[in-house]
């Protein structure tokens, strides 16, 4: 980020209200009435102005017009309101599509991950950045950054899984498409949470991070290295989380020394949603809200989320030299130079009935269609039982996620947030009442709400969700695309829960049944997974494996659709069905693509990016476990006898596993014998379809260092590759890999590539590995830490 005498000149005639402005935050739903900004309120709430305003989009329900117009109306204000007339930066989510009415929703970050193909993150990147930029939103709180290695954590569904190469090639991917080529010309990426926040002890949301330096710089840190390194990474959002007893937003070695000083990071680091209070309150630090508030300017936290308390007391702190002005005077910068090079000062309103033509674009609807399709993984497939074609008369399709729409979105998509909503309609609790429920109740018009939504109040909370969601924006459910695609097919539908007596019955009659169950997601009270919905236990929630006893006592053929955004616990129930089916929460067009593998019409390829557990006690599993130190051990490795290993401490299905309708042949490795510490390793090798169906296998290349001077992981991913091959078809594929991509840190502390001997496992999964050969480091150790690499090229030849 380049400093601005412009910028310069402003910070000198500002005073301490307006500065602290600056590094403040507040909600839009506190100065709106319905659809509408009023004035009195903005007056009332921020009458020198604010810094950001976050969750901007969220509550508009009318779309993009309503969104452009609020965006102007607040703008104008500041712009011509306030002394300075300083603009405001609005934020938003932005995981899973732009949370706002009629934006494009894509499939949770773990189906996402489970595509291997991040082109089409960068994409949807792009498309996200395009229609925020249409309503005024500059800055994008995406992606979801976090390594997450143990399923009990709930919110495993906003990342791009556990692996660090795959989470930090669709990290950088998606940070590329919504910054560009220049992040002034589109808008800010905010990669969270740095960093840790996915290896909270025991799963629990916000707990203690438990990790050494090593670990957190050469697993949880490097997407975030990397998207600073490859892209300039404008934004991070700090968690909650403590690392040796001091929560990140106070933590000076991390944020002022590995963030900014080791990585170069020159953006704005802002907190997670009320993180320095967080400090204060909930972990007991601190004398007072302004000591903390303090610690946390120093450490260089530039702005308070979403609702600014504790910054407020920062005008006093400095007049009474507790705290520098230049302290203050360099979080403010950082926030002036983004809006500076955003070009808000220059132009900062939007066009609205541009908005709408944005939104309306197919382009993105497309792409969420190809990915919610590239993303089913096939887990269980005996005897070739799928696909089902129209080999079967009569299907019984069973489950709560049969026939309903609001239960196929990861969380932090827009119909997720509107259970939100429709709780404070019905005035019903939710995992959020503490942040917006309760917002939402004093600053929305409900009654208004009430009618727009169409509520029956003979329904429940989840009913009128679902006639509104299906009203409003067309979704269909499994029940509804089955009937399409099996056009030859009687398919009844049940919902299985409460009427298994009627669902017993309709079961009876089918030639096979399709189960749809896992968990719900979200908001809602009903909710079992996302954000706060941490669980020790993995089985499948509620009566869902009583209901499945129940129908395999019927003796018919069943197969399972999953809908879940975590490795879940199904050893129990497993053993029941002939095939099984993840499709993650894969959000619109998610029942057409389950429809569609099921009938045959798509082959399968998606592969998991998390590791499913055989038993929730295995938590946290994954395949990248340290050497002698997980479900493998050396001795195992080298065949040796007697090594202890013990079969039920595999996994259920491992990383990287996905089947597909036809079979994949591999052959021909070669790699680079000898490689200097500043060269790259070549990786050809040849796969065939040896099959009559058309298929995509995911190509992975592992790498084991033999003799390292630390452990260092059975297994690392190092690269991979998505291809498409025709029935009898094969392709040779070249891997480069840069010798720098390998190197770790040391027993001394350094981060460098030793000279050592290394083994290559090439296959279809971190398990199914096909062929194998080794290569040698040769040279003298080699600091790397600032000429290090992180991506790959792989091509077909």
């Amino acid at each position: 980020m380049k400093q601005h005498q412009f910028v310069e000149e402003l910070i000198g005639k500002m005073t301490l209200d307006e500065k602290i402005v600056q590094v403040s935050c507040m909600m839009p739903i506190r100065v709106t009435w319905g659809q509408e900004i009023q004035e009195e309120k903005l007056q009332e709430a921020c009458p020198e102005g604010v810094g950001r305003m976050t969750q901007f989009a969220n509550s508009f329900l009318d779309g993009p017009r309503a969104v452009a117009k609020a965006y102007n109306d607040i703008q104008k204000y500041h712009v011509e309101k306030t002394r300075l007339g300083i603009p405001v930066l609005i934020q938003n989510e932005s995981a899973v599509g732009l949370n706002a009415a009629d934006a494009t929703i894509f499939p949770s970050p773990i189906g996402m991950a489970a595509t291997f193909e991040p082109k089409m993150v960068e994409e949807a990147g792009r498309i996200i950045g395009e229609q925020a930029r249409a309503v005024g939103i500059r800055k994008c709180l995406s992606p979801v950054a976090d390594v997450a290695r143990d399923s009990r954590w709930g919110r495993m569904g906003e990342t791009f899984g556990e692996d660090p190469t795959v989470v930090t090639a669709f990290s950088v991917a998606e940070s590329k498409g919504l910054q560009g080529e220049f992040y002034g010309d589109h808008v800010i990426s905010c990669a969270k949470h740095f960093m840790g926040y996915g290896a909270s002890e025991a799963g629990n949301n916000c707990a203690a991070i438990n990790l050494g330096k090593k670990e957190l710089r050469e697993v949880y840190g490097v997407p975030f290295a990397a998207m600073i390194h490859e892209n300039d990474l404008q934004s991070v959002m700090v968690t909650y989380s403590e690392i040796d007893g001091l929560p990140m937003s106070i933590n000076d070695e991390y944020i002022n020394g590995y963030l900014r000083e080791e990585l170069g990071f020159t953006g704005s680091a802002i907190c997670d949603g009320q993180s320095i209070p967080w400090v204060h309150h909930t972990n007991g630090i601190g004398k007072s809200p302004e000591d903390i508030a303090c610690r946390a300017a120093r450490v260089g936290i530039d702005a308070d989320t979403p609702m600014t308390e504790y910054y407020m007391t920062l005008k006093t702190a400095i007049e009474e030299g507790r705290l520098e002005e230049e302290i203050l005077d360099s979080l403010v910068r950082r926030v002036l130079n983004q809006k500076y090079e955003l070009g808000l000062f220059e132009n900062p309103y939007v066009e609205v009935e541009k908005a709408a033509e944005v939104f309306q674009k197919s382009e993105g609807n497309e792409l969420s269609k190809r990915m919610s399709e590239k993303s089913m993984t096939l887990l269980k497939n005996e005897k070739q039982f799928l696909p089902l074609k129209d080999n079967y008369r009569k299907i019984g399709l069973i489950g709560p996620f049969a026939d309903a729409v609001s239960t196929i979105f990861g969380g932090y998509a827009y119909p997720s947030h509107l259970q939100t909503l429709f709780s404070a309609v019905y005035n019903e609790a939710n995992s959020m009442n503490g942040g917006f429920g309760g917002f939402y109740q004093m600053c929305m018009d409900l009654k208004k709400m009430h009618e727009e939504m169409e509520i029956d109040d003979s329904l429940s909370c989840e009913e009128n969700l679902e006639r509104y969601l299906r009203r409003r924006f067309g979704f269909t459910s499994v029940y509804d695309e089955m009937k399409k695609t099996f056009v030859n097919t009687e398919v009844s539908c049940s919902y299985g829960i409460g009427n298994e007596v009627e669902t017993i019955e309709l079961a009876k009659e089918q030639d096979v049944l399709v189960l749809c169950l896992g968990e719900v997601t979200g908001f809602g009270g009903n909710a079992t997974s996302g954000e706060g919905k941490n669980n020790p236990n993995l089985t499948l929630p509620g009566r869902q494996e009583e209901l499945i006893r129940e129908l395999a006592r019927l003796k018919k053929p069943m197969v399972l659709v999953l809908f879940n955004g975590r490795g879940l616990e199904i050893t129990g129930v497993e053993g029941y069905f002939d095939a099984i089916l993840e499709s993650w929460y894969a959000g619109p067009y998610g029942p057409s693509s389950i429809a569609k593998v099921l009938h045959g019409d798509i082959n399968p390829g998606g592969k998991l990016a998390v590791t499913f557990p055989r038993w929730s006690a295995q938590c946290p599993i994954y395949y990248g476990f340290h050497t002698g130190g997980g479900y493998h051990n050396i001795s195992k490795a080298k065949g040796i006898a007697g090594s202890g290993f013990n079969a039920t401490m595999m996994p259920l299905y491992c990383f990287g596993h996905g089947l597909s309708y036809t079979e994949f042949v591999y052959s021909d490795l070669k790699v680079s014998k000898t490689v200097g510490v500043d060269g790259v390793v070549e990786i050809d090798v040849s796969v065939k379809n040896v099959g009559e169906t058309a298929g995509d296998e995911v190509v992975q290349v592992y790498f084991r260092t033999l003799t390292p001077s630390v452990n260092r992981p059975f297994r690392e991913l190092r690269a991979f590759k998505r291809i498409s091959l025709k029935e009898k078809e094969e392709k040779t594929l070249h891997f480069i890999i840069p010798v720098h991509a390998l190197a770790y840190y040391n027993e001394e502390f350094r981060f460098v590539v030793e000279p050592a001997d290394l083994e290559v496992y090439v296959g279809s999964s971190s398990e199914d590995i096909r062929l194998t050969d080794s290569f040698q480091i040769v040279g003298e150790t080699k600091d790397v830490l600032y000429e290090r690499e992180f991506l790959f090229t792989a091509t077909e030849k």
